[in-house]
């Protein structure tokens, strides 16, 4: 379903995606910036809803169809609200998310600057990663669709590290220091059972990565995946993350990454 929240302020796109199984409803919305991750809900007599926490947002959808369109409302916590609606169509697609951000200037001419999770400077590019493919990952422990994206580039590294990907790991966060800030990606550490590389970029904002990162055009959303090849040139930039929940959205985007790193690997 061709989607669009907020249509009477700051509109912006999504791909509704549904499976109905009697009066079981479940499915997800798919936006620019990341998914909606696994909803689930019902359906009776015109009327839906759908409904999912990912263990720091609570969602809630609810929707009525009409004339062939859907209209409904759209539940944040208990703070935010806005209108959304949808009409059937198979073949919308939102822009690419590896379109929504571009290298300015020499793409082999840029360079990060942070502390690691023990205060110590950290710079990129540097000697540990000299001819290795890398992933610099930047994300929120906050966000359910970083934690969808570690997971996968977990796998990735334990597939691809023994010919030469490393992942490092930026994480900006909620707090007031940069002890609380590592603190976070700590635990996230802990949690995920990470082994590489990981870095604190600073707090939880989008305008806080975009003035980090001046060699970008924009910074759209979190996760924000930039690849760099075996000679320290950016040759791709992902904004956004499509999860499990997204079905062939996700088959693909594994496909397209794992062609890309196969590519990179064999150069």
């Amino acid at each position: 379903w061709k989607s669009q929240f907020s249509p009477h302020n700051n509109p912006y796109d999504a791909i509704g995606i549904f499976k109905q199984n009697g009066h079981s409803l479940s499915g997800t919305f798919l936006t620019e910036t990341g998914d909606f991750r696994f909803l689930s809900g019902n359906v009776s007599g015109n009327e839906m809803q759908l409904s999912g926490f990912d263990g720091s947002h609570a969602f809630y959808f609810k929707g009525r169809l009409a004339n062939n369109q859907i209209t409904g409302s759209y539940f944040s916590g208990k703070h935010y609200q806005t209108q959304w609606t949808a009409t059937r169509n198979d073949t919308f697609e939102l822009r690419p998310a590896d379109s929504l951000i571009t290298v300015i200037g020499d793409p082999s001419d840029f360079s990060i600057h942070y502390k690691d999770l023990e205060g110590k400077e950290f710079q990129f590019p540097n000697s540990d990663y000299s001819g290795k493919v890398v992933i610099l990952q930047f994300l929120g422990t906050w966000c359910a669709n970083c934690m969808d994206e570690t997971v996968y580039f977990k796998e990735l590294l334990k597939k691809y590290q023994d010919r030469g990907l490393e992942i490092v790991t930026i994480g900006y966060e909620i707090g007031e220091s940069f002890e609380d800030y590592a603190h976070q990606l700590k635990m996230y550490r802990k949690r995920f059972n990470l082994e590489h590389k990981i870095i604190v970029g600073g707090n939880a904002r989008k305008s806080s990565a975009k003035a980090d990162l001046p060699f970008l055009s924009d910074f759209t959303s979190f996760p924000t995946s930039i690849f760099v090849d075996k000679s320290g040139k950016i040759t791709y930039v992902h904004s956004g993350f499509s999860g499990p929940s997204t079905g062939n959205y996700f088959t693909e985007y594994k496909r397209k990454i794992e062609a890309l790193l196969e590519e990179m690997l064999n150069d």
